[in-house]
């Protein structure tokens, strides 16, 4: 069951949160719901996909050591041409020795990114068992989803779920600029772009009639995040990020005209 929040909500032990917060924010949001602060030094990725690449390409320049591990010879050849600052070899994801000799075990993030869903899921079990701090697998079937979560892999991620979402955002109506669903909830996270002739602009948040399943997680105002209260206002020109349940959706949808 997914529950948008109301001032009275309790929040018990074992729930799946999802929290708007600003960037500098984070660290302090985590350490309520009870996980540590951690920084990210040492990341293994396995796959020669663009997913791979890119990421392989992003991490250094926020300094963190990156190794790169592709099972086909020639696009780890070609992809340590354009890597640098990027350690890439050539081997089987799922060699347990390989893994373990290039020390998995001490990296604090391992993601699998291969073309097989097997080989992700296999090759990240290694990585988690030999203490890989953070695993992250990618997962294009949807049934493998939950399967990931319920093998102690700590994230699955779905292309076709983003498909979806770019999909969906071209569904709705009036003046939609994104949408982002949740896997296992029928939740729907929407940004909205705020017009004049949207009916609340200038009010307060607390007097507006938003249906009961719905809440404004966050209020983009230029380059200022705003995490709202009852007295914050919506101006035009503002994006809006709405969290909605399915039967709140359209009503939402239609208070923010185009």
């Amino acid at each position: 069951m997914t529950i948008v929040p109301k001032g009275t909500t309790d929040i018990r032990a074992g729930d799946h949160l999802y929290v708007t917060a600003r960037a500098d924010e984070i660290p302090h949001s985590l350490e309520l719901l009870g996980y540590e602060q951690s920084r990210v030094r040492r990341v293994m990725i396995t796959g020669g996909s663009t997913e791979a690449y890119y990421l392989a390409r992003l991490l250094p320049q926020h300094h963190v050591q990156t190794t790169l591990l592709i099972g086909d010879r020639q696009r780890a050849q070609e992809l340590a041409e354009h890597l640098d600052k990027v350690l890439v070899l050539h081997g089987d994801a799922t060699d347990v020795e390989l893994l373990e000799l290039e020390g998995v075990g001490g990296t604090d993030g391992f993601v699998a990114l291969t073309e097989s869903d097997e080989t992700n899921i296999l090759s990240s079990l290694v990585a988690k068992r030999a203490g890989a701090k953070h695993v992250i697998t990618l997962v294009n079937k949807r049934d493998y989803i939950p399967l990931a979560r319920h093998i102690g892999l700590d994230a699955a991620v779905s292309p076709r779920q983003s498909a979806a979402n770019a999909i969906l955002r071209y569904v709705r109506s009036g003046s939609v600029r994104r949408v982002a669903t949740f896997e296992g909830s029928d939740a729907e996270a929407i940004s909205f772009e705020v017009s004049d002739a949207s009916p609340l602009v200038g009010r307060p948040l607390h007097e507006l009639d938003l249906p009961e399943e719905s809440i404004v997680a966050a209020i983009i105002r230029g380059p200022t995040v705003i995490i709202p209260r009852g007295n914050d206002t919506l101006e035009s020109g503002d994006t809006a990020i709405v969290f909605a349940l399915p039967d709140a959706v359209q009503a939402v949808t239609d208070l923010f005209p185009s």
